[in-house]
């Protein structure tokens, strides 16, 4: 939300120069209308069009930029700025931190190592589901491996003939839906949340 309410929209003319090398970083862009073209030492080397950022890596890596920034034709751009970056930056690691953070207290992660633990948390995405709510259905193809955090959740399995019957707890630390996943097969059980 904060991203897209501190984004704003900025016309540019053919010839406007956006940003020069070594020029200090004041955002990252995203062109909507138009063609900008990029040089170094006054030597051209790419040229963007519509739906493609630049101005990133100077934010990433805060540094200068390293090319200079010409539109080639009447544009339209968003713009971040670059205290927005920052904040929306800052709440990704506070984040990631606080999903490593959960991930080290499970005892099935102890066969990881810390960078190999890392890696894992960078890629797992929270979630607060209401109770009540269907994580898995029995027999879909998997999409996803879950790790439930915080709560309690039911393992049902069905029959042809007979309404689901929860088959065990899961709460806190365990993990469900690898086995669909490792063996490229389908769910063979339902989770539904008991608790938040």
């Amino acid at each position: 939300d904060t991203l897209v309410e501190s984004t704003f929209v900025l016309q540019r003319q053919c010839s406007d120069v956006l940003f020069t090398k070594d020029d200090q970083s004041e955002g990252m862009y995203f062109l909507i209308k138009g063609t900008c073209s990029f040089a170094v030492d006054g030597k051209e080397f790419a040229t963007i069009g519509p739906g493609e950022s630049f101005g990133e890596l100077a934010l990433i890596y805060d540094m200068p930029h390293c090319t200079t920034a010409t539109f080639t034709s009447d544009a339209e751009i968003y713009m971040v700025p670059l205290e927005v970056y920052q904040e929306v930056k800052l709440d990704h690691v506070n984040i990631r931190r606080r999903i490593l953070r959960d991930v080290n207290k499970m005892s099935w992660i102890a066969c990881l190592d810390r960078p190999e633990r890392a890696i894992a948390a960078n890629n797992m995405v929270p979630r607060t589901v209401p109770p009540n709510q269907t994580l898995i259905v029995q027999g879909e193809n998997p999409k996803w491996l879950f790790i439930l955090v915080k709560g309690v959740a039911e393992v049902l399995v069905s029959t042809s003939d007979e309404p689901p019957t929860a088959v065990k707890t899961l709460s806190n630390g365990d993990y469900f839906g690898e086995q669909a996943i490792l063996h490229r097969g389908q769910y063979l059980y339902s989770v539904r949340t008991s608790t938040v």
